[in-house]
């Protein structure tokens, strides 16, 4: 018989900083993840990573993997595109890799 694993991961969730588009604060994502079970998941807010230390600590601590990302609009329109961070070499490559992305998008009014 095969052990059950967990496979499920949400990597587009908007918490309360991102305005209009998400309710749930920061620091409850970890804890409904690890209540459904799931190994980790991602905040990936509008134009921001405004909760990403609050939403990291918190969920690490629920026993759930945190992934951040962000969903940086490209256009005058609010289309965006959701990058997932992934930095071998800790925050600075992670705050650079979002500077330099940033640079290149145009900020809605």
């Amino acid at each position: 018989m095969v052990a059950e694993t967990k496979s499920f991961v949400h990597l587009r969730v908007r918490s309360a900083y991102s305005l209009l588009e998400g309710a749930i604060k920061a620091d409850a994502i970890g804890k409904l993840s690890a209540a459904g079970d799931m190994p980790a998941v991602a905040l990936t807010d509008r134009a921001n990573l405004f909760g990403a230390l609050e939403f990291s600590v918190t969920t690490k601590d629920a026993g759930v993997q945190p992934i951040i990302g962000c969903a940086l609009p490209v256009n005058e329109h609010f289309v965006s595109v959701t990058v997932i961070l992934c930095a071998a070499t800790g925050r600075t490559s992670s705050n650079s890799s979002m500077s330099k992305a940033k640079r290149r998008i145009i900020v809605p009014p």
